[in-house]
């Protein structure tokens, strides 16, 4: 998904999780860039944006799965 007010982004991937390929949760920072790795239960969260690490934070807490 992709999230924007005008001015920022945040991209969002959710993914089936691989515990090969999904090895470390976490913040990364590359300039202006954040993004946020993270494990939700069966499911594998990347949300990458020119915002503060807080909103990704909030971005990812926000997130439920409906049926």
């Amino acid at each position: 998904w992709l999230f924007s007010d005008g001015l920022a982004t945040v991209s969002l991937f959710v993914e089936d999780f691989d515990k090969t390929r999904h090895t470390q949760e976490g913040m990364i920072a590359s300039g202006a860039t954040h993004t946020l790795l993270k494990r939700m239960n069966e499911y594998w969260l990347t949300a990458v944006g020119e915002v503060p690490p807080q909103t990704l934070k909030n971005f990812a807490q926000s997130l439920e799965r409906k049926r």
